[in-house]
């Protein structure tokens, strides 16, 4: 029995001093493990070296990339107060990371929205600005107004405000009716119905760009635009008459982009003068319908897409009445040849910059642009030519040849001699005189000298032929011309 007892006590005093080892041991890594921590808290990343002022900087880049983000789980302004404690100090403390809200009902609840709204009012300070984007997605806007009750406190410092729904809605009466500094509303979908009642009128006197699809919404609001600067209308459902009736509501508006599709009504044939729009962009032909009734004498840069028989002669009778001798920059795109001699008569000879792109013109009615743009009797004052997206089929050689000959020419340079530089196709209607004789033609000594020339090519590879062809305008551009060509997205020159 004594043995058996000293045996066991023999085990335990052997435990004990293991256990004593190991609990040195512990010690001992403990205070490793406080060494290097201490060491680890004094370590800067380098990042984290950087100036707060610059770090900011840097952020408000991050923060420009959230417009097309509707995820309110991914915003910017989260994430980066989530990164580590020294930057989420310096993202509660900087106000310019909170002024700008997007929420998505796609996304999070409706509780969740409100919390996120109460989050971002918390932390954006008391004089920012605000810019809000609100994605919804049914018609009822109950969510809507309950997230403008949410800002009730900070209506007055709403700068944008931003709506987007996957369908039509028609009810907005939850928007706010003083919004003092409200520059930007993009309306969305939102399409009223035929208002019976009185109208509720909404003090917004620093309105400068507006965004709808229908051209009774700011009447319907009563949105005040004595002051708008920019207008963008874009749907099937405004007629020339209700979007003309619009326009003489807004005297000092320097851009308006249409897309209309609504022709049904006349409107009045009362002159609408807009002596200050300086831009203008239609995008279908019943777009340019509107300009039957618009007087433009300050309009400086235009772009015509999808034109035909009717709008281009409203171009032509609004060009001819304005009497336009400030337009300089011309932008015509999927308009056939047929409708462009009305369009380019009307144009003032000192326009400046001509961008043609996506043409369906054929062999035959390039060679006639190019001739009349060579001789000067189109475009006399031109001085940057970009001819973009243009569809290389067989015999797609010599179309090329036309513009690099119309470059040349209208450069100022002697043509160089046709066998060094001419294409191995023939013209496609045979004629090779004429190209040849068109090539040669004098530049008239009142045509501009061009400056600049870009051209983009559709075509899956540049043959030996095509390169050749081209060869002879980095002779011009030694002697300074801007010159820019791509095929496709690879750049063949940027000289």
């Amino acid at each position: 029995m004594s043995t058996a007892a000293a045996l066991l006590r023999a085990q335990i005093t052997d435990i004990h001093a293991q256990i004593t080892t190991l609990r040195q041991q512990i010690v001992f890594l403990e205070g490793q493990q406080a060494g290097l921590h201490a060491r680890l808290m004094e370590t800067k990343y380098p990042i984290l070296t950087l100036p707060e002022d610059v770090t900011i900087y840097i952020w408000a880049f991050v923060l420009g990339s959230q417009e097309s983000n509707l995820d309110s789980r991914t915003l910017p302004s989260l994430t980066l107060s989530s990164v580590c404690r020294t930057w989420r100090q310096l993202a509660l403390s900087t106000t310019m990371l909170w002024t700008d809200m997007t929420v998505s009902w796609a996304s999070l609840s409706s509780a969740q929205c409100n919390t996120l709204l109460w989050t971002f009012l918390g932390r954006c300070g008391s004089a920012k600005p605000l810019d809000v984007h609100f994605h919804f997605i049914e018609e009822d806007t109950s969510s809507l107004a309950e997230a403008f009750a949410t800002l009730s406190s900070g209506a007055d410092r709403l700068r944008k405000i931003r709506l987007s729904n996957d369908q039509l809605f028609s009810s907005l009466d939850c928007l706010p009716e003083l919004l003092p500094m409200l520059e930007t509303l993009d309306l969305g979908t939102f399409l009223p119905r035929a208002h019976l009642g009185q109208v509720k009128s909404r003090f917004t006197p620093r309105l400068r760009s507006l965004n709808t699809i229908s051209a009774k919404a700011p009447f319907t609001l009563g949105l005040s635009l004595d002051n708008l600067a920019k207008l963008v209308i874009s749907s099937s459902d405004p007629s020339v008459q209700q979007v003309v009736a619009l326009l003489r509501h807004t005297p000092r508006l320097e851009i308006l982009h249409l897309k209309i599709f609504n022709d049904i009504a006349r409107a009045s044939d009362i002159p609408c003068p807009l002596s200050c729009l300086r831009e203008l962009r239609c995008t279908s032909d019943v777009s340019t319908h509107v300009l039957k009734y618009l007087t433009l004498p300050a309009l400086q840069d235009v772009t015509f897409s999808y034109i035909v028989d009717r709008g281009s002669r409203a171009i032509e009778d609004c060009m001819l009445r304005s009497k336009i001798m400030s337009l300089r920059c011309l932008t015509l795109s999927h308009i056939r040849f047929m409708f462009i001699r009305s369009i380019v008569a009307s144009m003032p000879p000192m326009l400046a910059k001509l961008t043609l792109a996506d043409l369906p013109w054929d062999y035959l009615e390039t060679r006639e642009f190019c001739q009349e743009v060579r001789r000067g009797a189109w475009f006399p004052g031109l001085a940057a030519l970009v001819v973009d997206r243009w569809y290389l089929e067989n015999p797609s050689l010599e179309t090329v040849r036309l513009w690099v000959e119309t470059v040349i020419t209208r450069w100022g340079s002697a043509v160089p001699d046709s066998e060094s530089w001419s294409s191995p196709e023939s013209p496609p209607d045979g004629n090779e005189s004429d190209s040849d004789e068109s090539s040669k033609t004098p530049q008239p000594a009142a045509a501009a000298q061009l400056q600049s020339f870009q051209l983009g090519i559709l075509q899956e590879d540049a043959d030996s032929d095509l390169r050749a062809l081209l060869k002879p305008l980095n002779q011009v551009h030694k002697q300074g011309l801007d010159l820019k060509i791509s095929l496709n997205a690879e750049k063949l020159s940027d000289q």
